[in-house]
């Protein structure tokens, strides 16, 4: 049996869903970028990123350190 993982993205104020997506692969950094790509792309870049303590938010969070450049 496959599992799927779901990565809820919730902007925080209104809780309006802002692109929430289910992947059938294990949790990864790869989908949930793809996920905030496709958010940002239709909502534009928040002024502030929060998340929880998961393996996929880590890999994004060491990512976006290593390449951040505002």
């Amino acid at each position: 049996m496959n599992k799927a993982i779901v990565y809820p993205l919730i902007e925080d104020a209104t809780r309006f869903d802002v692109g929430t997506r289910c992947f059938e692969r294990p949790e990864n950094g790869e989908d949930a970028i793809m996920m905030l790509k496709a958010a940002f792309a239709e909502y534009g870049v928040p002024q502030q990123l929060l998340s929880d303590n998961n393996e996929a938010s880590n890999l994004i969070r060491r990512a976006l350190s290593l390449t951040w450049n505002p």
